[in-house]
């Protein structure tokens, strides 16, 4: 009998999420549907890396959009703000 070890949590949303090609797209896909659909989308992640690999799909997808996270300015998030809004 083969004992398994669970996988720390960080790592099974690393892999689950983070790095998982298929979810990321799947959540691009379905912003995509939104926004043709004139919705606004708000994408949060728990991690910058996240971030950075669904933006590079948004950008991948032609979608516009606009990013704030907890270093960014006030101005840059009052931008953000102000783009979601409209």
């Amino acid at each position: 009998m083969r004992i398994v070890v669970p996988m720390p949590y960080a790592d099974a949303y690393t892999k689950g999420y983070v790095e998982n090609d298929h979810h990321n797209i799947a959540v691009i896909r379905a912003t995509a549907w939104l926004v043709d659909r004139n919705r606004n989308v708000l994408l949060i992640t728990r991690r910058k890396e996240h971030f950075k690999r669904l933006k590079q799909l948004l950008e991948d997808f032609g979608l516009e959009h606009t990013s704030a996270w907890g270093s960014s300015d006030k101005v840059s998030r009052e931008l953000a703000k102000r783009d979601f809004i409209n």
